[in-house]
């Protein structure tokens, strides 16, 4: 309750995202698995964001931590996790990309 008086955009955002069936916005948790064509590429060197239109919120490293708001330097590894947001159509991709 108390998020929503001090926050009610982000609280907006948040209810049309998961519940506008038109809007399409999903959140997505994709491996990088081995042999993925990405691994050891920068996320500006992947094109990600200029080619599918998605937004890279965080990295889960292998280890374990969590690198969020990655900059344009962050390498992609194998076992990373990617966390993500976009529209279902171009997260299918960056999933195929990422396998």
């Amino acid at each position: 309750m108390a998020h929503a008086i001090l926050r009610p955009t982000v609280i907006h955002f948040l209810e049309m995202a998961f519940s506008d069936e038109e809007m399409d916005i999903n959140f997505e948790e994709i491996p990088v698995v081995s042999g993925c064509k990405l691994v050891n590429t920068t996320l500006q060197e992947s094109k990600i964001r200029q080619s599918l239109d998605v937004l890279i919120i965080a990295i889960k490293k292998a280890d374990g931590t969590m690198e969020f708001n990655p900059k344009p330097d962050s390498r992609i590894q194998e076992g990373d996790t990617i966390v993500t947001v976009g529209q279902a159509a171009n997260l299918k991709e960056l999933e195929c990309l990422l396998k």
